[in-house]
């Protein structure tokens, strides 16, 4: 439907049917496009749009309840206070939607996909780095869900059927996962911090890595649960895997050995000042450390936890930061750009290396002076992020997402 005359006519006819006058007739948009379009506020319950194309659009404060979403493509839509109790979002991809204070009670998330017609069960409701905070999801059906890297601060899960749900990464920061069922779930890094358990069967679940500062397990079930997390190096240790990257560094590979420290916990340990440059940090996790005046160019830090870090006037020239998460870290002045590329002997070829921030997470991050010239921002997320007086020269800030993002001063092109 591209006619926007007959998509309010429909709408208007849909609202005489719920409303059980004269001449109602329920809409149904199955397989339309209606992506970046505003219905805020709009009165849609219980619609069909199976799947339909809704992407970008804005539902801030409608009513969804008892709709057949099924399959619908909802990416980097805003529903924002959305009323989906009961709603069918079977299959549905939710990637980067904003679901703030939404009411999801009871609404039915599991896999779903159409073949021919029919509905099967198969494929899953993408919830990846979606926003979910202080919403509703009471006895919602999450079954095999992915929400890794979700922000799910206070969110109400209580009774959720969750089994082999995908929560790696996630902001569960004081939810309600009481009586919920998250048997075989990935919790891996996950923040569950004040989270409420009692209750909630936590069968075969990886909670390897998570921060359960606050949380009580002793009324869930935890049978099999996999809990055993990274343990920090000795710092002597640490500290010569840090000498000999230095060396490696210093003799360019001839001496020394490069630093590779996957996976490992070493939250809240003071770096500052450390030369890191082309390590392996992928996974490590990072959370409150303390990186000022660090050197990270081309440093690996895929998937990394640096929730909370001070990184403020790092140099991380083409670091690889996708799937990182940063929210709430201070980046105050760091270099992100770009790095420069040299020969054996030092001399410039004229090529550069951008930095790598697809899909990583920078809410509320402290970026101002932040230099992010040519770097890739793909998916990324600087929600409610400051980023004052930010360069973003040669920068795909339009493939992020912003929303809230405080951007006084910034700098999107040359003069």
């Amino acid at each position: 439907m591209t006619d926007i005359n007959e998509l309010k006519q429909s709408l208007k006819d849909h609202y005489l049917f719920i409303t059980g006058r004269r001449n109602g007739k329920r809409a149904n948009f199955t397989k339309q496009s209606l992506n970046q379009l505003n219905f805020n506020g709009i009165n849609m319950q219980s619609i069909i749009a199976q799947m339909t194309d809704f992407s970008e659009s804005s539902f801030v404060e409608s009513d969804l309840s008892h709709a057949d979403l099924f399959v619908a493509n909802l990416e980097k839509a805003n529903l924002k206070k959305c009323n989906l109790f009961k709603s069918d979002l079977r299959g549905v991809r939710l990637h980067a939607a904003t679901l703030t204070e939404a009411n999801l009670e009871g609404a039915d998330l599991r896999a779903g996909t159409m073949t021919f017609g029919q509905r099967k069960g198969q494929g899953v409701v993408d919830l990846t780095r979606a926003v979910l905070d202080s919403a509703l999801l009471r006895d919602a059906l999450l079954d095999g869900a992915r929400m890794g890297g979700s922000s799910c601060v206070r969110t109400n899960f209580v009774g959720a059927s969750m089994p082999e749900v995908d929560l790696s990464g996630a902001d569960l920061k004081d939810a309600n996962l009481s009586h919920a069922k998250l048997k075989n779930a990935v919790l891996t890094g996950a923040n569950l911090a004040g989270a409420n358990l009692k209750g909630a069967s936590l069968i075969g679940a990886d909670l390897r890595g998570a921060f359960l500062d606050g949380v009580d397990l002793s009324e869930a079930d935890t049978r099999s649960v996999q809990r055993e997390k990274s343990k920090p190096k000795p710092r002597a240790e640490i500290s010569d895997v840090f000498e000999q990257h230095q060396q490696w560094l210093d003799s360019q590979g001839r001496e020394g050995e490069r630093a590779v420290l996957k996976g490992i916990d070493l939250r809240h340990t003071d770096f500052n000042g450390i030369d890191l440059s082309a390590a392996d940090l992928t996974g490590i996790i990072l959370v409150g450390s303390l990186l000022v005046n660090c050197r990270l160019t081309m440093t690996n830090l895929t998937g990394a936890d640096m929730s909370s870090a001070d990184l403020s006037q790092a140099d991380m020239r083409g670091v690889m930061l996708a799937d990182a998460a940063l929210p709430g870290a201070n980046l105050r002045k760091a270099n992100l750009g770009s790095l420069a590329l040299t020969d054996g002997l030092g001399r410039d070829t004229g090529k550069t290396w951008p930095a790598n921030l697809s899909r990583a997470d920078f809410h509320k991050a402290n970026l101002t002076d932040i230099y992010l010239v040519g770097a890739n921002v793909t998916d990324a997320n600087f929600t409610g992020a400051n980023m004052s007086r930010a360069d973003l020269r040669d920068c795909n800030i339009e493939q992020a997402r912003t929303n809230g993002a405080v951007m006084a001063g910034v700098i999107f092109k040359s003069n």
